[in-house]
């Protein structure tokens, strides 16, 4: 990531042994490289994942053990002490609110004015059910599916629309999430291996939906 200062943020998937942790820094303007380490709350244990800039310009970085920010070169973790679900981050990103949502591997938080909030709840068999008090009244499954209960699985990717409708990516189409309840486009999928990972508004709105059984437009 190159924030708006111009520093390029770096960071490995995960540790290759015991004897070389993952790595996580950055390159400065003037070419100096700061490597991070356990005296600054990151002990390389986790590999980094996904690396997010602000509106605050506070970097949060995800990782495998919980989620780190640097503001004013000081280290911070918001872990499962905090409320997040699982340690485990795998996806970061920020609306136009301000709030930043997080993936993590047992559900979704959404991270705002200084506290969590869960928009998924755990089950015992280790899924992510949709919070039922977050549902719109009317959501778009398919007719068989229509009295399952409502599952978010993987994230792959978000955007935000103009009206601020924010669109998730995930396995099985697109979770809609609109005035403060989620709305589903086919999640349930007749093709059971189904995988949303891109999304991206052009400037005439149309919206193009990268998956891994090809390219759709929605208009």
């Amino acid at each position: 990531l190159r924030d708006r200062q111009g520093r390029v943020w770096f960071g490995s998937w995960e540790a290759s042994s015991s004897v070389q942790p993952a790595i996580f820094g950055r390159v400065d303007s003037d070419g100096s490289v700061i490597r991070y380490g356990a005296g600054d709350g990151f002990d390389g244990s986790g590999g980094v994942l996904p690396i997010l800039e602000d509106r605050d310009d506070t970097i949060w970085i995800g990782t495998h053990t919980g989620i780190l920010w640097h503001l004013e070169n000081l280290v911070s973790s918001l872990t499962v002490v905090d409320g997040l679900q699982d340690r485990s981050v795998r996806m970061l990103f920020e609306d136009t609110r301000g709030g930043l949502w997080i993936e993590a591997r047992n559900g979704l938080e959404l991270w705002k004015d200084g506290r969590l909030t869960p928009m998924t709840l755990p089950t015992s068999e280790g899924y992510r059910l949709l919070n039922p008090a977050l549902l719109a009244a009317t959501v778009n499954v398919l007719p068989e599916d229509a009295r399952a209960p409502l599952f978010l699985s993987s994230i792959w990717a978000a955007i935000e629309r103009p009206d601020g409708d924010i669109w998730f990516g995930v396995d099985g189409g697109v979770v809609v999430f609109s005035n403060g309840r989620f709305t589903l486009d086919r999640l349930n999928h007749s093709i059971s291996d189904l995988q949303v990972n891109a999304l991206l508004e052009d400037r005439s709105g149309t919206i193009w939906i990268g998956a891994n059984t090809g390219i759709a437009r929605w208009r």
